[in-house]
């Protein structure tokens, strides 16, 4: 079967005219609840074909979004991991540097661990390092630790970059992570800057994995095929 093809505003998204009562829109919406529905509805003028029309395409763009979002995310964290390994040669980071962690990132490392150790399985640096969430690192490269951990090498995970620009900017990143993991409206975000924003990071990381991701990422083309009751931030 061939993928379908669609152009901004195409009907791709809309539920035919022709479909069975079992697929009726109004059932559809409540099956999947007015509460969730409802923003979608309103932004449709309350149209519900056209509201779950919106909703499929939310879904398959937020789809998109995470993917290209993961790519990010693993290469931000292995960069900031491998620098905070080097500040720390004589143990596991999340160990040595401890006495630095705020309370929330003690806990944070405290689940992963947990986490990583599940089923019997023996505790590994990268076993750790892979169930700390996006929260977490982000929340290294913020000012709180402009002393402690940025300036001290953190800083050469991204290098050139200031604390307050990737503080920011991988703000924005996790607001659109969470917004996706929570099934929550992204139709009304301006994607294009936020994929610009994850292209961005991925080059301050490395200019090949960042080519790579941009190469693979169907971020741009998902925007093209966009209804037009997407604002996408306008």
């Amino acid at each position: 079967m061939r993928p379908c093809q669609a152009t901004r505003g195409a009907s791709l998204w809309t539920v035919p005219s022709s479909a069975p009562p079992a697929l009726a829109a109004s059932h559809i919406v409540g099956k999947l609840s007015t509460e969730r529905l409802g923003p979608y509805v309103s932004a449709c003028r309350g149209d519900e074909a056209l509201a779950l029309g919106l909703y499929r395409w939310n879904a398959t763009a937020s789809a998109g979004m995470h993917m290209c979002l993961g790519h990010v995310e693993v290469l931000m964290r292995n960069a900031m991991d491998a620098q905070l390994t080097a500040m720390s040669p004589i143990g596991p980071w999340y160990i040595i540097l401890g006495p630095k962690l705020n309370a929330h990132a003690h806990e944070d490392v405290r689940k992963a661990r947990t986490r990583a150790t599940m089923n019997g399985r023996s505790e590994t640096q990268g076993r750790v390092v892979a169930e700390l969430a996006f929260g977490f690192w982000r929340y290294l490269a913020s000012p709180q630790y402009h002393r402690t951990l940025w300036t001290p090498g953190l800083r050469r995970a991204f290098p050139g970059v200031p604390i307050g620009e990737a503080s920011k900017t991988l703000d924005r990143l996790l607001d659109m992570r969470n917004r996706i993991a929570h099934h929550e409206p992204i139709h009304n975000r301006d994607l294009a800057a936020i994929h610009a924003d994850g292209c961005r990071v991925a080059r301050w990381v490395d200019g090949s994995a960042a080519a790579w991701i941009e190469q693979h990422c169907i971020v741009s083309k998902l925007i093209d095929t966009a209804p037009p009751e997407a604002t996408l931030g306008r």
